[in-house]
């Protein structure tokens, strides 16, 4: 389990979680204005798409139980969760 940030501002997106052997940092970052994000999470894997498509960051994340989201800055932030039934194949 790990914690996942990610950090926008006017420059663009950072995306910053803690190595799965190890405890350094990995950072991954985009440059530019983000006007719209989807992000995907799962159990194994973090999917982040900017500016409907325009940047593309992804990662291996293996989120604790319960998720858990925390916001915080001056802009307003709405989002929509959707929970998936388990699929065999």
């Amino acid at each position: 389990a790990g914690a996942l940030q990610l950090t926008v501002n006017r420059d663009g997106l950072r995306l910053s979680r803690r190595g799965l052997q190890t405890a350094e940092m990995h950072h991954r970052y985009w440059r530019g204005e983000a006007r719209r994000l989807r992000i995907f999470i799962d159990r194994s894997s973090v999917e982040i798409f900017i500016n409907d498509g325009e940047g593309v960051m992804s990662s291996r994340f293996f989120p604790g139980y319960p998720g858990q989201l925390i916001f915080s800055g001056a802009t307003p932030v709405a989002f929509c969760r959707w929970l998936l039934r388990p699929c065999m194949v």
